[in-house]
C-alpha cells in the first residue's frame, strides 16, 4: 500500500513529554524544553522535543507515557506511522516499534504490537542528513506480540526508535517530536486527534493563599523521588482539565517520597485536605518539620470524579480530609512517603480554617 497524505492525526503518541526507558547503543538522551534553551528551532511542534547523540554506535531508544491505545482502532497495514525528525549528520535508517503492556498476569511485560522500517525520505529512505525538519513515515505490520494482546482494551504504549541499517558511529545530533498515526482505513479515519497534553513546568514551593487557607500543586515539590513519566500521565488536555493545574505528582508502584515548603501567613487549627487517587484504600505517611510520621486513615473519596478507563477499571479521583492539626505562623515543611508497589497519585493539597465542601478543581472561595 503506497503511503497517503492525511491531513490530521488520529492518535498522537508522543509530543510534549519524552521519557527514556530503554537507552541502548551509546546514546545520550536530552529533553529538549525551548522555553529554556530560547532556541524555536530545536522543537517542531509544541514547546518540547527529544535529542539524541552519538559518536559511537547507534541511537536506539524506546519512550515510555506514550497515548493509551486499542489495536482495533489501529489496523496493521492500514496504519501510518509519522514522527518529525532532524539530524546533524546521521543518515541510517530507523524502525518504529510500538509495544504495548497489558497489565495483566498473562502479559506481565510489554510486548511488541506494531513495526515498520520508517521512510526518512533521503536515499533508499534514509534520513536526509541537513539538520532541518523533516518527517519520516511508514505503514504499520503486525509486530511478534500483536496475537497475544487484547484488541478492544485500552493499552499503555512504548515508543522503540531501533536502527535498521546504516549509520553505525557517525557522530550526530538527532531531533525527535511529535510520533503520530493515521489510520487509512477503520474506525479513526477521519478522526482527529485530541490535543496531546501541553507541558506543564513545576514551580517548586509555589503556593496560592487564599482568606484561612493555602493550596498547592503536588507537582511543586521543592524535591522528590517519583520517576517522570508513567502510565498515569494525562495524554491530552481534556483529561489535563480533571487536574488541578493540569499535572499531578504520580508513579504506577514503587515507593517514593516528596517534600514541600508551605509558609502558614496566621497561626492557628486548620484541616489538611489532599485530592488524589488509589491510596484512598492504601494508607501513606505524611509529617510536618521532620516531625512524628502521621498515617493516612482509610476513607471514602469525596467529590469523586473520572479520570480514565483502564484495563483493571475506571481510574478516578476525588478529596480526601486527612484531619486537623495545629500550626504555627511561618515556613514549614510537609513531607509524604508512600508505600513500596502501590500506585500513588498526588494532585493538590489544601490547608484551610473554614469547612470546606470539595468541588473538583475549584479552590475554596
Amino acid at each position: 500500500m503506497s503511503i497517503s497524505n492525511p491531513v490530521t492525526a488520529d492518535i498522537v503518541l508522543l509530543d510534549e513529554y519524552w521519557t527514556p526507558e530503554i537507552v541502548n547503543m551509546g546514546v545520550v538522551v536530552t529533553e529538549v524544553d525551548v522555553l529554556e534553551t530560547k532556541d524555536p528551532t530545536q522543537a517542531k511542534s509544541g514547546e518540547c522535543s527529544v535529542m539524541l547523540e552519538n559518536k559511537e554506535g547507534w541511537p536506539s531508544v524506546r519512550f515510555r507515557g506514550g497515548a493509551w491505545i486499542m489495536l482495533s482502532e489501529i489496523p496493521p497495514g492500514n496504519s501510518e506511522a509519522k514522527v518529525w525528525y532532524r539530524t546533524s549528520g546521521w543518515d541510517g535508517k530507523w524502525r518504529i516499534e510500538i509495544w504495548t503492556y497489558y497489565h495483566d498476569p498473562s502479559t506481565p511485560i510489554p510486548l511488541k504490537a506494531l513495526e515498520a522500517v520508517l521512510d526518512g525520505g533521503g536515499d533508499n529512505g534514509k534520513l536526509i542528513p541537513d539538520d532541518k525538519w523533516h518527517q519520516a513515515r511508514a505503514i504499520l505490520q503486525k509486530g511478534d506480540g500483536y496475537e497475544k494482546m487484547p484488541k478492544d482494551i485500552h493499552l499503555t504504549t512504548f515508543v522503540w526508535f531501533s536502527p535498521q541499517v546504516n549509520g553505525w558511529d557517525t557522530p550526530h545530533k538527532t531531533y525527535l517530536d511529535r510520533v503520530e498515526i493515521n489510520v487509512l482505513e477503520g474506525p479513526l479515519k477521519g478522526k482527529t486527534a485530541p490535543e496531546p497534553a501541553k507541558r506543564i513546568r513545576p514551580r517548586p514551593g509555589a503556593q496560592t493563599v487564599g482568606k484561612g487557607w493555602i493550596w498547592w500543586e503536588a507537582e511543586d515539590a521543592v524535591k522528590h523521588t517519583f520517576p517522570p513519566g508513567g502510565v498515569y500521565n494525562p495524554d491530552n488536555v481534556d483529561e489535563q482539565k480533571i487536574l488541578s493545574n493540569g499535572s499531578w505528582l504520580h508513579y504506577h508502584g514503587g515507593e517514593n517520597s516528596a517534600m514541600w515548603n508551605v509558609d502558614i501567613p496566621e497561626a492557628g487549627k486548620y484541616t489538611l485536605w489532599v485530592r488524589g487517587l488509589f491510596w484512598f484504600t492504601v494508607p501513606f505517611k505524611w509529617r510536618w518539620d521532620e516531625g512524628d510520621w502521621n498515617t493516612s486513615k482509610l476513607g471514602t473519596k469525596q467529590n469523586e470524579q473520572f479520570f480514565r478507563h483502564v484495563p483493571w477499571g475506571d481510574i478516578t479521583l476525588g478529596w480526601l480530609n486527612l484531619g486537623d492539626l495545629q500550626l504555627t505562623a511561618g515556613k514549614h515543611s510537609f513531607e509524604i512517603e508512600t508505600p513500596q508497589s502501590e500506585d500513588t497519585a498526588f494532585d493538590c493539597w489544601l490547608l484551610t480554617k473554614w469547612s470546606f465542601m470539595p468541588d473538583g478543581i475549584n479552590k475554596p472561595k
